[in-house]
């Protein structure tokens, strides 16, 4: 009956202990699939901050350009204006 009384606790500890391993995989399984799931909203995030990157450097570069422009047609004006100015002062002045 004591020999009965302890291969039965053995058989109940080796259950238990298989329940328990089993258990631990599952709970490995699940948090390595959030740990994928995780991983890929990240990789995500990162796509999306750098196609916005990509953008606003795009965005910038032909801001800065235009403004180049627009300072170049300023500069053109401004030295047509001063010839006009230096041919009316020769004209009035005769300087």
């Amino acid at each position: 009956e004591r020999h009965q009384e302890v291969a039965q606790k053995l058989r109940d500890f080796r259950e238990n202990d298989i329940r328990r391993q089993n258990e631990v995989k599952q709970m490995h399984q699940i948090a390595l699939e959030d740990k994928k799931q995780r991983q890929n909203e990240i990789a995500e995030r990162h796509q999306e901050v750098a196609q916005k990157l990509r953008d606003f450097r795009e965005n910038d570069i032909q801001r800065q350009n235009e403004v180049k422009q627009i300072h170049q047609i300023a500069l053109k004006d401004k030295k047509q204006r001063q010839n006009e100015i230096a041919q009316r002062k020769e004209y009035v002045w005769g300087i």
